[in-house]
């Protein structure tokens, strides 16, 4: 699960297109402005890329300099359809909502790698977690948090029509001030929770309603290979067991059972079963063996905690407690009782040591 020494990267064209926005209304001075007057359109191109740590100076730079709170955010408004090149296409020609949905997911790297979007449980709201790789900090790299939804918010109302209604929006970080958040919550039409447990957003189904498709196979799969070529080996730095691993784990702190089954954690990153299996199987682990690491370690923090091993079999999903005892005894090798004993022995080793 090893994370790769290529540093994560934002798309050169878009941070090109937000220094043009700050030019444009007279920041002549700054990162942002050298960025955008630099000679040549080769950073202009498609294939360009930034690191994402230039590309959290060039927002603070963006902000600063305008004097405007959410300068970071409007100038996306700005970002066109050459800087999009083959990924909007490859929305705009999916054959349906669904579908749509699933290569904004499948190609968000290409604007930015700093993380990746879920889908949350399945049902009436679809919920789109940002999965944050966490490798930035400190004030620009919240500024990047809030353009990554925004920038999701702008492609859901391309898709799905401007009357696309958020439930919620909610983000990691904590807000700088009660204005920032009621002027992001005006800007995104919708309630803004800060200092949430991650970042992202909801919105009911019935949005689907508002995706008119355009049907041109030829579009769609020339798009679609071009969005493949622009994405591959982006999002690397987090492999795709460290993504299951984490999907997983979060099903399972959130209480969120049914989405432990390997189709759910499929789906929520924008690939088939097959696919799935094929990536993880390129890492020489199977799906049931990095679910039962999550849940293998989660029983561990549990049996120091809970008081019976039905509690515990009901947080991990279990039926009863005798398929639990299996299950810990095929991980380890004993029985729940002696990782108890463990478990509690850890636990009093460490208090003694403080």
């Amino acid at each position: 699960m090893a994370r790769s020494n290529r540093p994560t990267t934002c798309s050169s064209a878009v941070a090109r297109r937000l220094g043009d926005y700050s030019v444009n209304r007279g920041l002549s001075h700054g990162a942002l402005a050298r960025i955008a007057s630099s000679d040549g359109e080769n950073g202009r191109s498609p294939e360009a890329r930034i690191s994402v740590a230039v590309a959290c100076e060039l927002l603070e730079a963006l902000v600063d300099g305008l004097e405007h709170e959410l300068a970071h955010v409007e100038a996306l408004r700005e970002i066109t359809a050459h800087e999009c090149d083959a990924v909007g296409l490859a929305v705009r020609y999916a054959p349906g909502p669904q579908e749509a949905l699933d290569a904004m997911l499948r190609y968000s790297a290409f604007f930015c790698e700093a993380g990746h979007f879920v889908r949350g449980p399945t049902g009436s709201t679809v919920t789109l977690d940002w999965v944050d790789l966490g490798a930035h900090e400190g004030r620009g790299a919240r500024l990047l948090a809030e353009c990554v939804l925004a920038g999701l918010v702008l492609a859901l109302r391309a898709a799905y029509g401007s009357a696309l209604r958020l439930d919620a929006v909610w983000l990691a970080h904590a807000s700088p001030s009660s204005s920032h958040a009621s002027a992001l919550s005006a800007w995104l039409g919708c309630p803004v929770m800060f200092s949430a447990r991650r970042s992202g957003l909801a919105f009911h189904e019935s949005a689907f309603e508002g995706f008119e498709a355009i049907r041109d196979d030829v579009v769609l799969r020339v798009a679609t290979r071009r969005a493949d070529e622009l994405t591959r080996g982006l999002g690397a730095t987090l492999s795709i067991q460290k993504k299951v691993h984490e999907l997983v784990a979060m099903a399972v702190r959130d209480g969120r059972v049914a989405d432990l089954a390997e189709p759910v954690v499929a789906k929520q990153l924008g690939m088939s079963e097959r696919t799935l299996r094929r990536a993880l199987d390129a890492h020489g682990v199977t799906y049931r063996e990095v679910r039962d690491m999550v849940l293998r370690s989660t029983a561990d923090d549990l049996l120091g905690c809970q008081p019976s091993l039905k509690g515990v079999a009901e947080v991990l999903g279990f039926s009863c407690s005798s398929a639990f005892v299996r299950a810990y005894r095929r991980w380890t090798g004993e029985s729940p009782i002696v990782g108890r004993r463990t478990s509690l022995e850890s636990l009093a080793g460490a208090c003694v040591g403080t």
